[in-house]
């Protein structure tokens, strides 16, 4: 058998999940695929050590995994034309053979029987999207499309433009659920002349009896259960709608319209926004190859939010094309712009190398565009590395001229550098820009301090404050500068502001003031407070419960010392 122009794409059950995290695998694949310039993939299906499948999914039963399996897996293959067939190993004994005896072109490339990895995550193909690499497509089979058509006539007489939703209805995380009044509310309202919308049901609701209140709506179950035919019913239609969930990242992989709604869910574990933040998806964000008919809304599914963007949704389609959208098999690379959004995106979620790698092979093609310099000198400073940040950022400003986020950064770096009064000077370029920035006054009153300019660093903290009077740290960091000063009395009005602030902020800030709160009144002669102070802080350290009258000590004690030199 020659192998040389084929790619064996391992999807390893002792470490990959049986959910539709599958697609993105397949779309990883082909990537790869096109790389190489290889004819095809051939999908090598490994079972796991724990009967068959990996650890984490041992909560569920064996025949519940089986039944996904056939469901999503030895089904949702078949939406990449490329993959020429599929192996279900018997064992990993028959993985290993195919890995050491007949592949020459393996993925994930790093894969081994012995030693399997992954490669399923939404982050690899944001990268592969910043590094532009052209998406290929997932598309329904020529036979389920045409058997879908065949259904639709049988509802339809009449040509009408299909609005499908799709419903999650689901045991785990029921917090993630579509709001069925609202969606039924929202079919109900469509136009009829010209729309049909097709719910599209959870597969577990199959067999328990779907919401009666959908009851009244056309149905299209077989999609639910068999993934060719759930492709093929997205292609067709006009516009695909629903709440986040599995079944809707074949829309992300493909040239389908569609708008998903309740992006973050924050009881819901798997969609809260910090984790999808921590893969570079920041709220209001959309997925990195979405077309111009592709939308995340990250408000919860009211119907007043469905029926407002899908009529604005409507209006931009039908200025520039009419029907379904046409199949692509390839959807074209992201441009520059993409990319670099893309990049900035890795950056901030915390993937320095791939957004470095991103940033260095866009300054392959721009190498004097001020955007990239100024974001690979933000990816050094996240690094530690002022110095080099500060260079990048200068070769920015040559090229592109100040900007308030590149003078601050600057001002940054330098600081890292420990250029101080560099770093004040451009700290005072971003105010210029933005007069009012509590951070940049912050960042001045920095530099001033590192300095050893008192002065000046107690008029900029005091310029903050008189924008924010509640910044937990220009009120400590005033009040140090003014006890240094020797104008106790100042200093205490400003130490007792930070005591009442402290409960608001973080536990670990009180905790620093209470230490210091410690040293300055044993510095002072208040012995008893002193003691009071650290006996708060290491019941705080200890999760103990409080004396509310060591609080009121020495509180009491801060009002006294501020009413007098």
């Amino acid at each position: 058998m020659d192998t040389r122009n084929t790619l064996y794409a391992f999807y390893d059950f002792e470490v990959a999940p049986i959910t539709f995290d599958f697609f993105v695998f397949l779309t990883l694949a082909e990537i790869q695929r096109q790389k190489l310039g290889l004819s095809d993939v051939k999908l090598i299906l490994v079972p796991g050590n724990n009967d068959g499948y990996r650890e984490l999914d041992i909560s569920n039963s064996t025949s519940a995994k089986d039944w996904r399996v056939d469901n999503i897996i030895l089904t949702g293959w078949r939406l990449v034309p490329t993959i020429s067939g599929l192996t279900l190993c018997s064992d990993r004994d028959e993985a290993e053979m195919y890995q050491k005896d007949l592949a020459q072109h393996i993925f994930p490339t790093e894969y081994t029987v012995k030693n399997p990895v992954g490669d399923f995550t939404i982050v690899n193909y944001t990268f592969n999207m910043a590094m532009g690499e052209s998406s290929p497509s997932l598309m329904a089979p020529y036979q389920s499309r045409a058997s879908t058509l065949d259904w639709l006539k049988t509802i339809m007489p009449e040509p009408r433009d299909i609005i499908t939703i799709t419903i999650r209805y689901y045991k785990t995380q029921p917090e993630r659920n579509s709001n069925l009044e609202a969606w039924a509310e929202f079919a109900k309202s469509l136009d009829p002349g010209r729309f049909l919308p097709v719910f599209i049901p959870e597969t577990e609701t199959l067999f328990t009896g779907k919401p009666e209140i959908l009851n009244k709506f056309h149905s299209f179950d077989a999609a639910a259960i068999y993934t060719p035919l759930r492709m093929a019913i997205y292609d067709l239609a006009y516009l695909n709608l629903g709440v986040s969930n599995g079944p809707r990242e074949l829309n992300y992989y493909s040239n389908n319209r569609y708008i998903t709604y309740k992006i973050a869910v924050e009881d819901a574990p798997s969609a809260r926004q910090k984790y999808l933040s921590s893969i570079a998806y920041p709220e209001g964000s959309k997925p990195g190859n979405a077309g111009p008919f592709q939308k995340w809304v990250w408000e919860e599914d009211t119907f007043e939010v469905i029926r407002n963007s899908f009529d604005e949704m409507v209006t931009e389609i039908d200025e520039v094309e009419s029907g379904p959208p046409v199949p692509l098999q390839i959807r074209p690379p992201a441009t520059t712009e993409e990319r670099l959004a893309l990049g900035i995106r890795m950056q901030e979620a915390g993937h320095l190398d791939r957004a470095e790698f991103i940033f260095e092979n866009l300054m392959e093609e721009m190498p004097a565009d001020s955007r990239v310099l100024h974001a690979i000198g933000r990816t050094a400073i996240q690094r530690g590395q002022g110095t080099e940040a500060a260079d990048y950022f200068h070769r920015a400003l040559e090229n592109g001229g100040p900007s308030y986020e590149l003078a601050l950064d600057y001002s940054q770096s330098l600081f890292m550098a420990k250029l101080y009064a560099e770093a004040a000077h451009w700290a005072k370029e971003a105010l210029t820009f933005e007069p009012n920035s509590t951070n940049t006054f912050e960042q001045l009153a920095e530099c001033y301090l590192a300095d050893g300019k008192f002065q000046e660093a107690l008029e900029a903290f005091q310029c903050l404050l008189n924008i924010q009077p509640e910044n937990y740290n220009a009120v400590v960091k005033t009040a140090e500068i003014l006890f240094a000063a020797n104008s106790r009395a100042s200093a205490f009005v400003r130490f007792c502001n930070a005591f009442d602030l402290a409960p608001k902020n973080a536990p670990d800030k009180g905790l620093g003031l209470l230490d210091r709160l410690g040293r300055i009144f044993a510095e002072i002669g208040c012995a008893s407070e002193s003691l009071a102070a650290f006996l708060v802080a290491n019941s705080m350290r200890a999760n103990l419960s409080i004396d509310q009258k060591l609080i009121m000590s020495i509180r009491q004690r801060l009002v006294e010392l501020s009413t007098s030199e």
